[in-house]
């Protein structure tokens, strides 16, 4: 009984003590005195290593520290990690985590404060990253799994590392003979995890590798295809639409029969491509010149990439009407075959003069034969023209490396033998010359009159252009056929010689 009543007297006692200490260790936290805060923390901690409230102290001094480390860095090199050791120390004297649950709140702001540094974490490097975190869930005694272990990676910026940790979750269950539904969530939850992390690479990977295996378990596939329409809207948030069309076409790709899903997308486009086309519509009309048209040219860039992911959309090729009859940037309705008469009658009337080009020195150039439309060729010339008014350029050679004769080789030019009722034919384009121009639009087009005066006014441009070989190429004598268009501001004139010769004529009956 004495023994009982020394004891309890000792509590007491220590008891006591530790309030008389603690109120001093807050006496200096509160005075802003960190440095000596924690070293009085320290030396309470040597003397009774019991002492909790010193480590909870001693690690909301190294917070405070954290806010400002460079103010402290004679005294301690990362205050952040020290903080995160001090809890782990607390946590380990107190795994009943008493100390925790009295001052819950504030150690909740410290660990949303360590969540919301983790640019700042991995900054120092990613195997101190996860240090940090090993011993942050250490301290508030988070038991992860390995789902959270791939997350705790990714946090410290190991995507490698954190993309093992899934791969393996997905390896065993590929390998299960039945998926428990603890693991099934598992894998459900897994794609959206690499999406909040930007791991879209990861994600695609990963529904590459396991889409005939374990994502034919209807929950694991819905858990994929809601990370796919995450990873679109993501996309679509970004300024730059670069990774918007890179991630449409893998996922119209990866999901190539999902109708629902390319129709979300689809309608992304058309949504992306009218709140383009309405910045170009809220510029001023009366003040409007060619030169707002990168506003305008936007939209069309979109439409293009758009169209490449989806080449059977009805939906793109209404949108492209209407934007082509809104903005009058190509011949519309009954202005197609005004603009064909027009450009055979204005070019043809030029190669019946006697005229003198300037290619850099004077060259007399005589009448020569008329042209004949030719539709390909014409058809040439407008995708030319559309792609040098979408992505603003006037030349030849497009940014993706394709030339002239790469272009007519696409088609049946190139060299084809067909079959006739008297025999078989072959027909070729042996010689082209494309010219190219800008500057004259549509936009004051209202009559077959003034369709012919924009066309005339183009052509005079080439027969006059100065140190250019546009006025000879256009009065070439080499040249039997042509195709013209206008898109925007960029004019495309498209000749060639084409040869059509029968090569064997059938026996008459």
């Amino acid at each position: 009984m004495k023994r009982l009543i020394i004891s309890f007297f000792f509590l007491i006692v220590c008891g006591g003590a530790f309030a008389q200490n603690a109120d001093k260790l807050y006496a200096l936290y509160n005075s802003k005195d960190y440095e000596k805060c924690v070293e009085r923390a320290e030396l309470a901690t040597a003397k009774n290593a019991e002492f909790l409230e010193a480590y909870y102290v001693k690690a909301l001094c190294y917070f405070e520290m954290a806010q400002s480390p460079m103010r402290y860095e004679k005294t301690v090199k990362d205050p952040l990690m020290e903080m995160v050791k001090s809890l782990s120390v607390l946590r380990s004297k107190d795994p009943e985590g008493t100390t925790f649950a009295d001052h819950a709140d504030t150690l909740a702001i410290i660990y949303r404060y360590c969540e919301g540094q983790s640019k700042a974490i991995r900054a120092g490097g990613k195997d101190r990253a996860v240090q940090l975190y090993q011993r942050l869930n250490k301290a508030y005694n988070i038991q992860t799994d390995a789902l959270e272990n791939a997350e705790m990676y990714a946090k410290a910026g190991d995507y490698e590392k954190s993309m093992r940790e899934i791969s393996k979750i997905f390896e065993r269950a590929k390998n299960a003979p039945v998926l428990s539904s603890d693991v099934v969530n598992t894998l459900q939850r897994a794609p959206m995890l690499l999406v909040h992390n930007w791991m879209f690479d990861d994600l695609f990977s990963l529904a590459e590798n396991y889409k005939n295996t374990i994502t034919q378990n209807e929950a694991v596939s819905a858990g994929f295809r809601t990370a796919m329409y995450k990873v679109i809207d993501t996309a679509y948030s970004v300024d730059d639409k670069s990774h918007f069309a890179l991630f449409s076409e893998r996922i119209t790709e990866l999901y190539s029969s999902d109708e629902e899903l390319h129709n979300y997308i689809e309608t992304k486009w058309i949504n992306l491509i009218d709140a383009t086309a309405q910045k170009y519509r809220n510029t001023n009309p009366a003040e409007r010149t060619w030169a707002d048209t990168v506003l305008l040219r936007d939209a069309y860039v979109y439409l293009d990439v758009a169209s490449d992911i989806f080449p059977r959309s009805a939906d793109l090729e209404v949108k492209q009407m209407q934007l082509n009859r809104e903005f009058h940037v190509a011949p519309i309705g009954v202005e197609v075959l005004q603009f064909k008469n027009a450009a055979l009658e204005i070019v043809n009337q030029w190669r019946s003069q006697e005229f003198v080009c300037d290619t850099g020195r004077l060259v007399k150039v005589y009448p020569v034969q008329p042209l004949l439309w030719h539709d390909t060729l014409a058809f040439l010339a407008e995708m030319h023209a559309r792609d040098m008014f979408t992505y603003n350029y006037t030349d030849n050679v497009s940014p993706d490396g394709v030339n002239p004769w790469d272009r007519l080789r696409s088609t049946y030019l190139r060299g084809t033998q067909y079959e006739t009722a008297t025999g078989v034919n072959h027909i070729q384009a042996l010689k082209i010359g494309e010219v190219l121009g800008y500057g004259f639009t549509l936009s004051d087009v209202h009559s077959d009159d003034d369709m012919k005066k924009v066309v005339a006014a183009m052509v005079k441009k080439w027969i006059d252009e100065t140190r250019s070989q546009n006025c000879v190429k256009l009065k070439s004598p080499d040249f039997n056929y042509m195709g013209m268009a206008v898109y925007g501001d960029k004019w495309v004139l498209f000749m060639a010689e084409i040869q059509d010769i029968q090569i064997r004529r059938f026996p008459k009956k």
